[in-house]
């Protein structure tokens, strides 16, 4: 809302909330607190399949056709003054004032308005923008600009008020506007509309039925086409508003905060939400507003945008739909046919309430082809375990759900949250879950890529799909030429399912998967053309050491050298060319984390009333498991192959046990037990060599052992890289 402060100085001002409430209203959680922040599942829980989303407040209030009489027009802070200036020059050029005079005004008109809201650098008091009502009244001399003679009389009575008003002498402001407003109307073209505006604004904390009659007053006189420049009208919506909460009667603040949101002004939404907050905790208030039909948007709008706002005081989800549904049950109005246009709408309500059987009633009256009764039809079927039919409205359903920018700011507050957004991106996660679910998994597979799960399309792609149907399925529908396309550092995956990964990254990412579990395999002959350019290269150099090693016409020396060399590659650059992209590796994430096991949780038949793994996927999924299935299970493999290495060369010789200490140094430290046969090793063949002997002394591996890896190996990045 749109005060008429000095132009430097203009602040948005609305009814006391919590402001916690107006942050998550406004999704302002770009900047997210620190620690690790994983992508969330969809096939480990049927509770996600099943549970209710929930949506953004604005997108639910936008729904309504918009046709407003007055519009709102967000302006810069310099608007007020740029108004001034420009109707001043157009009033003096209508008057035949010359040029040097009109110029000589306007100067004296911009230093007097800068004057009253901004304190210069040199003037020694406080710098900066303030409050210009507190900086006048601590500093009332500083930096003194008198009100412009010469001005029209209109301009300056405003002005007169608005001084008057920043000293805080609220009886001489309103005086000086209502001497404005009684000018005859051909004097007060200009500055109508403002005046009428300020003696509201001036009204509210005191006087709010005052206030009122104001801002009802600033709009008649937009009709009467008094000069609006400041969209003061629409932006009366606003504060008309707050008069009436001041007044207790938030279900009328209500209906002014809709026509203050179909005008356009941003801010709305969120004096909406604090608005709707006070009218649920009454139920008087609610019923009230209830029997006023115009206000079931923004009611059913709040109500399925309960999540996370920070004020413990408002109703949650669901008991705000309860308390809706009951209100309207209440007061007769389940049956009329305002509510039949929004029976989608209340049947989703309905079902994030807990009450299924009236989602169903509810279902039974939406209009076709809206999609979120399909969706919530599809949600019932899921929880009766009819999951053909469900899979078959969420097919019909999905196509039509909103998808949301990966940019947009509101998604980080879902996120914080971790609300379950009703989007495009999440109805298509739940029909890649039933798909799952029934067997279909190549259907599965790339519905959950699409969605933007990435973890849950990466568990059906390494560890249900067998490999040969991975190659497959990647070879038809994400070729090497589309992978191309997509060039960047190793992507997360969607922390909302708010936006659709594009198919050039999910060609690059599931050829990449597919790359690492065949060269997990040892194919790594048939691994190489899925991976993207560097990590060929680097593939390559480990297939040549390992060929080297294994050539059986190479001396002892030479093929331990080679073997040794590929260990170190396989543990220098494991996560980039054999790491799992979910457990026991988490490439996902890096191999900086360990979210658990999303494979354990799926195969849990607690958490799976309905959506069970069948036994065929059972036995896919203990089949495809990384060995040893640790976590860097790469390294284990690592330290073997140097141990094959070692066992090449001359016991008691340096080369050995350098060998044999560095392998003992990848898993030591995590896992003491699979690195003591390293350590037996060591002291057993090469006990008289130094390294053998510190071990032998310490008990352990010295911390002083040599990394007998070559240097250019051990500078290789083992950056996850897709195409």
């Amino acid at each position: 809302m749109r005060s008429l402060l000095p132009a430097p100085l203009r602040r948005r001002s609305r009814p006391a909330p919590v402001l916690a409430a107006l942050v998550a209203a406004s999704g302002l959680y770009a900047a997210w607190a620190c620690g690790p922040w994983f992508s969330p599942w969809m096939v480990d829980d049927e509770s996600h399949l099943v549970g209710s989303p929930l949506t953004f407040l604005g997108e639910e209030l936008a729904r309504s056709p918009r046709n407003p009489e007055f519009r709102a027009e967000i302006g810069g802070i310099d608007q007020a003054l740029e108004a001034d200036l420009r109707d001043l020059e157009e009033i003096q050029v209508r008057q035949g004032v010359v040029l040097p005079r009109r110029q000589e005004l306007a100067r004296k008109l911009d230093d007097y308005r800068r004057y009253l809201g901004w304190v210069p650098k040199d003037t020694g008091a406080e710098e900066g923008y303030q409050t210009p009502l507190i900086r006048l009244r601590k500093n009332p001399e500083i930096g003194r600009v008198y009100l412009p003679e010469g001005l029209p009389g209109e301009m300056a009575s405003y002005l007169e008020g608005a001084e008057a008003y920043h000293r805080g002498n609220l009886p001489a402001a309103r005086a000086a506007w209502e001497r404005l407003l009684a000018l005859p109307a051909a004097e007060r073209r200009y500055r109508s509309t403002w005046a009428a505006y300020m003696l509201g604004r001036s009204r509210v904390e005191d006087d709010p039925e005052g206030a009122v009659t104001w801002f009802e007053r600033t709009r008649v006189l937009a009709r009467e086409g008094f000069r609006d420049a400041l969209h003061l009208a629409a932006e009366s919506f606003g504060w008309q508003a707050r008069a009436e909460l001041r007044r207790g009667r938030p279900e009328v603040a209500l209906g002014l905060y809709l026509q203050h949101a179909e005008g356009g002004d941003p801010t709305a939404p969120a004096s909406i939400r604090v608005t709707c907050a006070r009218v649920f905790a009454d139920p008087r208030a609610l019923d009230a507003a209830l029997r006023t039909k115009a206000l079931d948007l923004p009611l059913v709008a709040y109500a399925l945008s309960r999540w996370g706002d920070g004020d413990d005081s408002a109703p949650g989800s669901v008991e705000a739909a309860q308390a809706l549904l009951e209100g309207l049950k209440r007061n007769g109005r389940e049956g009329d046919a305002e509510t039949a246009r929004l029976a989608d709408r209340l049947a989703w309500l309905a079902y994030q309430g807990g009450d299924f059987a009236g989602a169903e009633a509810w279902l039974g009256r939406s209009p076709a082809g809206r999609p979120m009764a399909g969706w919530i039809r599809a949600k019932l079927h899921a929880r009766a375990g009819r999951l053909a039919e469900a899979e078959a409205a969420l097919a019909a359903a999905v196509e039509e759900l909103p998808v949301y920018a990966a940019s947009d700011p509101r998604l980080g507050a879902v996120a914080a949250f971790e609300a379950i957004l009703a989007t495009r991106p999440q109805a298509r996660a739940e029909l890649g879950f039933v798909q799952l679910a029934r067997g279909e998994y190549d259907d599965a597979l790339l519905s959950l890529a699409q969605s933007g799960y990435w973890q849950d399309a990466a568990y059906v792609a390494e560890r249900v799909l067998t490999v040969a149907e991975l190659r497959a399925l990647v070879d038809r529908h994400f070729p090497a030429p589309l992978a191309a396309r997509y060039s960047s550092s190793y992507p997360r995956g969607s922390y909302t399912a708010a936006d659709e990964p594009a198919a050039a990254y999910r060609a690059a990412r599931l050829r990449t998967l597919l790359a690492r579990r065949l060269a997990r395999e040892g194919n790594l002959g048939a691994a190489a053309p899925y991976f993207p350019p560097r990590s060929r290269r680097n593939l390559a150099r480990y297939a040549g050491a390992l060929r080297q090693g294994r050539d059986p016409h190479r001396s002892a020396s030479a093929r331990a050298e080679a073997l040794f060399r590929a260990a170190c590659l396989q543990r220098q650059l494991g996560l980039t060319l054999f790491a799992s992209e979910n457990e026991p590796d988490w490439a996902s994430e890096l191999g900086s984390f360990d979210p658990g096991s999303l494979s354990q949780r799926r195969l849990d038949p607690e958490v799976h009333p309905q959506t069970a793994a069948s036994e065929d996927e059972r036995r896919r999924v203990a089949a495809s498991a990384p060995e040893p299935a640790r976590r860097f299970h790469y390294r284990y493999r690592a330290a073997r192959l140097a141990l094959e290495a070692a066992r090449l060369l001359p016991p008691q010789t340096e080369r050995r046990a350098a060998f044999l200490a560095t392998a003992g140094g990848w898993i030591a430290a995590a896992d003491p037990r699979a690195a003591e046969p390293l350590y037996r090793e060591l002291v057993r063949s090469c006990g008289r060599t130094p390294v053998g002997a510190a071990a032998a002394r310490r008990h352990w591996f010295p911390p002083e052992s040599p990394n007998a890896c070559p240097s250019e190996i051990r500078r290789l990045s083992d950056e996850v890289e897709v195409w």
